[in-house]
């Protein structure tokens, strides 16, 4: 991050995410956590940042993407029938998923993935596919930062301030 140079060795503050529902049509949950220090630069609506210049892997050029893992248990509630119903009624056809890992609901009939190998890769991977689908997690926040929108997969218990990024594209799913 260019604007951190150094640090302090006095005791900070930490914001423990007292999210007020209803600012939440006036600002998003960064917006919230930057106010919390002091840190006003008059705009809202901030997208996450990250200080990575990712580049093209010609492989996922093109190619529709799916993610199925998570990591918070509010996801596992998804069905693998209605996030492969949405796939069907929308007649998108998924190229690759990312290999599944501990908590995940991926897609039957996709034999075809993923391996990432590091972090730069997987930055690498969302922003050279064509489209990027996901549960509500950390995948939809990155691709955000990296100036990529995603498709980003939610249901009733999701809270509505993890739903903060205008780049990405929402979608509802029943549970």
């Amino acid at each position: 991050n260019p604007f951190v140079d150094g640090f302090v060795s006095i005791p900070g503050t930490i914001y423990r995410g007292e999210y007020d529902e209803a600012v939440l049509c006036q600002m998003n949950i960064l917006d919230q956590i930057m106010l919390f220090y002091n840190l006003d630069d008059g705009a809202r609506f901030h997208e996450p940042e990250l200080y990575y210049k990712p580049k093209i892997l010609e492989e996922y050029a093109g190619k529709v993407i799916f993610d199925p893992n998570f990591v918070t248990n509010l996801n596992d509630t998804y069905t693998l029938e209605s996030v492969t119903k949405y796939f069907e009624d929308n007649n998108i056809k998924v190229d690759m998923q990312f290999r599944p890992r501990n908590n995940c609901v991926p897609l039957r009939g996709c034999d075809k993935y993923i391996d990432d190998k590091s972090f730069g890769e997987f930055c690498d991977i969302l922003h050279s596919c064509k489209d990027i689908y996901c549960y509500a997690t950390g995948t939809a926040v990155l691709s955000a930062a990296l100036g990529k929108s995603s498709k980003v997969f939610y249901h009733d218990k999701i809270k509505k301030q993890f739903l903060f990024s205008k780049i990405n594209k929402y979608i509802y799913i029943k549970e």
